[in-house]
């Protein structure tokens, strides 16, 4: 459940309540040489009150799992020098990001049940909503500066009263100097490379994050066609090994051209990149690397006002604009470079979400609704979006297609073909050249309608297929651990690990694979070839229900970060079903509600944060969400499971439903024809079966085929191999 903004204590759930608070006064006036409080929640909380309190230190350290609190005393007695960073924004205040204005419990006038959210923050979510408007604040921009939005600020809007720690920010017990070596971008490859001197300045070995963030430009065309940027984005990162006093060490980063590009869903409807100057920043977290490039506008001579650059504390700084470089090659629109998918060829990435934002129902109209957008601060910020239901809407949200009257007869359709291919013969076998293709639709052929009807469902696992020497497999929950006991020895709990947001807090890209590896390890002690984890929406709000499964709010840390699991994973043998894709990032309503946003927040932001997993992570497998996107169910929209995922990303798996029987949520023909291979903990033979015969629906056995080949194919690339051979016998067992 999402947490309570005002709970039954009449304050945030994400406060100081009134126990803490006599606890924290009694602490103050024992006489302590020393106070640190510990922050046992993977939710960011108002901690600004903390130096009413004499406390000297805070450590933030999220669930720390099974054995992770033994790390937390080596923190505290000097054992280990910390060198984690935040992923999150601290806010003073945790209700003051433009996100808030729409989040909760919406209701359609005219209806009791029907519900929506409307994401008109855009894509101005966490550190982009909070240094973005400090930019433009500095830069004398867009009313910046309006009492709009206003939350710890007096009168008009001060970042250094509504932010407590930016994204990016952390500690050490010693200090480091980093300068920006060496640059240099490959055409050919289209990839920037840097390369990061870091020295360990202090008194103490300790390890350091490098974090590289750019600015695009934000032009005339970017305003006419509402296209959004954000000050700072991060785009790469690297951490170094623990360096002694005084001893250095070069981190290289590279950073793709494609990062740098936005999309524009009202214009070009794709990717674009525009005409100006690129800035690419290294520094402690997003705000110090935006007043490194605000230093370097200053020298190049755009109006800076000087006296309005702070720290979150409000001291003036001046920034450093040797740590920044300047791209500038870019002389004109760019329409054309990423017009077409960097992973598929020839596959064209134009709009697939038109209907996903909430102006698609409503423009003209009277509730016509405003995205915010930095043009103007003031005149955009948001409101909560107040919408009636309309017919196209209550039309659209009936998932249920006609009755079907297939071209195809399932006569027409090649179904039980003897061909002697056992899924032990497929193992290493690819999705992309031809032969191998044909190969699968051979051996897939030898399948009954039964089996392939059978095929499509999951009980934490799926049956046995003996036509194709296909053994029953096991899946698990979960994103903290694989949530069952091992079959060997003592039998005891698999491990559970550190959420997922401290293990994204590490920026420690070897430390993502190890995770992988040792659960991947795991897997073969419970006997699991696959679980639903991880997960992997954003952290649109501080009060999100789910914040410990998910990684971090910003989309593209967690493309280069949650990559690193899910490769490891693969490579060893774990079907990684990845949740909940997509745009699941709150949990009020979570069963149907119309989840409305621009295409770019989705293409940039929720839809982002998987693309990399899939792509350069090579996950075999990912779990759809309750929810609509637009008013399509996640589980029965083509765009997303098809257009997207397998046709502009590539993607060869299971997309497996979320734990849901069959109904409006979840139409069975429906779902399979847009792209689900697999309901989550429910068998749909009976209605599948039923289709095919009432309507002689021979392209609906052609869709459970390609079904089944996308499941197959992530078990042949599984551990569910291991030991099998081509005369294998395989049956289900029948548990108590």
């Amino acid at each position: 459940e999402d947490m309570a903004v005002v709970d039954c204590d009449g304050v945030s759930s994400l406060a100081l309540h009134e126990s803490e608070r006599a606890m924290l006064s009694e602490v103050q006036n024992a006489g302590f040489g020393k106070i640190v409080v510990i922050l046992n929640s993977v939710n960011p909380m108002e901690v600004g009150d903390l130096k009413d309190y004499g406390v000297d230190a805070v450590l933030w350290i999220g669930n720390p799992g099974f054995y992770g609190l033994t790390g937390v005393v080596d923190v505290l007695d000097g054992t280990v020098n910390p060198s984690g960073r935040l992923v999150d924004t601290f806010a003073t205040v945790s209700t003051s990001s433009p996100a808030m204005m729409n989040w909760g419990n919406y209701t359609y006038e005219g209806t009791q049940n029907d519900k929506y959210v409307v994401y008109l923050e855009g894509i101005y979510v966490g550190y982009k909503y909070y240094e973005t408007r400090y930019e433009d604040v500095v830069l004398g921009r867009g009313n910046a500066s309006s009492g709009k939005g206003c939350h710890a600020s007096e009168g008009s809007w001060n970042y250094a009263d509504e932010m407590l720690y930016t994204f990016g920010y952390g500690m050490s017990y010693t200090t480091f100097e980093q300068t920006l070596d060496d640059y240099e971008y490959d055409e050919k490859d289209q990839t920037f490379r840097f390369s990061v001197k870091v020295t360990n300045t202090g008194d103490v070995a300790g390890k350091e994050v490098v974090q590289l963030y750019a600015q695009q430009p934000y032009t005339e065309y970017d305003k006419e066609n509402l296209v959004e940027k954000a000050a700072v984005q991060i785009v790469g990162y690297g951490k170094t090994g623990e360096l002694k006093p005084k001893e250095s060490e070069t981190v290289e980063i590279t950073v793709p051209l494609y990062f740098l590009a936005s999309y524009d869903c009202h214009g070009a409807k794709g990717y674009v990149l525009d005409a100006g100057n690129y800035y690419f920043a290294i520094g402690s977290d997003a705000h110090d690397a935006l007043n490194n490039i605000l230093a370097q506008k200053a020298d190049e001579g755009e109006d800076v006002n000087a006296k309005l650059m702070t720290d979150a504390n409000g001291k003036a700084v001046k920034g450093d604009a040797e740590k920044v470089v300047v791209y500038d090659d870019i002389k004109k629109l760019d329409t054309e470079t990423f017009r077409y998918s960097i992973y598929e060829e020839d596959v064209e990435v134009t709009n697939q979400f038109d209907n996903a934002d909430v102006n698609y129902y409503y423009g003209g109209t009277e509730h016509e609704q405003t995205y915010l957008s930095r043009q103007d601060w003031d005149d955009t910020y948001p409101e909560t979006a107040r919408l009636p239901i309309t017919e196209q809407i209550a039309a659209d949200m009936d998932q249920f297609f006609d009755d079907k009257t297939s071209a195809v007869s399932v006569g027409e359709v090649t179904v039980e073909q003897p061909a002697d291919l056992t899924l032990a013969d497929m193992a290493g076998v690819g999705l992309e050249e031809e032969e191998d293709v044909e190969k699968w639709w051979t051996f897939i052929e030898q399948m009954s309608i039964g089996e392939l009807a059978k095929g499509t469902g999951d009980q934490f696992g799926t049956r046995s297929v003996a036509s194709v020497g296909k053994p029953s497999a096991s899946f698990s929950e979960g994103p903290e651990g694989i949530s069952v006991k091992y079959l060997f020895d003592d039998e005891k709990q698999a491990t559970g690990f550190s959420s997922t947001p401290v293990l994204a807090a590490t920026w420690n890209k070897e430390l993502m694979v190890r995770r992988g590896e040792l659960e991947a390890e795991e897997a073969l002690y419970c006997g699991i070839c696959g679980f639903f984890s991880p997960g992997n929406n954003l952290h649109r709000s501080p009060f999100l229900g789910r914040y410990a499964d998910y990684w971090t709010e910003d989309g593209l840390y967690a493309y280069l970060s949650v990559s690193n699991l899910t490769r490891a994973l693969s490579e060893n043998g774990m079907i990684s079903m990845m949740k909940h894709f997509a745009a699941n990032e709150q949990e009020t309503n979570r069963q149907g509600v119309c989840t409305f946003m621009s295409e770019q927040r989705l293409r940039q932001e929720s839809l982002r944060a998987f693309e990399g997993p899939f792509t350069i992570g090579k996950s075999l497998g990912v779990m759809s969400s309750y929810n609509k996107v637009g008013c399509i169910q996640a589980q029965a929209h083509e765009a997303l499971l098809t257009n997207v995922l397998r046709d502009e990303w590539g993607f060869k798996g299971i997309t497996i439903t979320d734990a849901i029987g069959e109904g409006p949520f979840s139409p069975t023909v429906e779902d399979i024809f847009a792209g689900t291979t697999l309901f989550c903990e429910n068998y749909r033979e009976i209605t599948l079966k039923k289709a095919i015969e009432e309507h002689d629906d021979g392209e609906l056995v052609k869709a459970l085929q390609q079904a089944n080949i996308y499941n197959m194919y992530a078990y042949a690339n599984s551990s569910l191999i291991n030991g099998l051979t081509a005369t294998s016998n395989v049956s289900d067992a029948v548990p108590w």
